[in-house]
């Protein structure tokens, strides 16, 4: 019990001297002209105009169909054919992805996941993302996915880090 209260008293006091110290005033000399910094080349209507322009276009309902291709390093534990060991290697991942999107807000999406494995090229796991999005009301926009993934069962690596 005893040790509990010096303890506490510890802390009790360590929190006494931090709070008990001051502030200095800052010593930056700071400039009385801000004129600086106003960037007077931009012409700030026409870039509203612009901004404008594209959120109209983003929230009036189109249709439209979406292919992407995305690569990154990855690392994987890959199993050794001499002994039980695994070995951590980093390899690029190369990502495919379509989609279509409705103007009525539904759309639907595909995405596969791929790796060399140095003999060939895995798709090793894909997934498939249903979605709605809500843009009658321009005061309001939302929207709700739901993706499912799928994989492999026989790797040449036993899981992604």
């Amino acid at each position: 019990m005893i040790k509990k209260c010096y303890i506490i008293l510890a802390f009790t006091l360590v929190g006494v001297a931090a709070s008990s110290q001051s502030n200095t005033s800052d010593t930056t000399i700071m400039p009385t002209d801000n004129s600086f910094l106003i960037d007077t080349t931009i012409d700030y209507g026409e870039l509203f105009q612009d901004f404008e322009a594209f959120m109209d276009s983003i929230l009036s309902p189109q249709s439209y169909f979406l292919a992407t291709i995305s690569l990154g390093k990855s690392f994987y534990n890959f199993e050794s054919k001499t002994n039980s060991s695994t070995t951590p290697l980093q390899k690029f991942t190369w990502s495919p992805m379509v989609g279509y999107y409705h103007k009525s807000g539904l759309g639907i999406n595909a995405t596969g996941y791929i790796v060399d494995d140095g003999v060939n090229k895995n798709l090793y796991q894909s997934s498939i993302s249903p979605s709605f999005d809500y843009l009658k009301n321009k005061a309001i926009a939302a929207g709700i996915s739901y993706t499912r993934f799928f994989t492999k069962d026989s790797l040449p690596f036993i899981q992604h880090l």
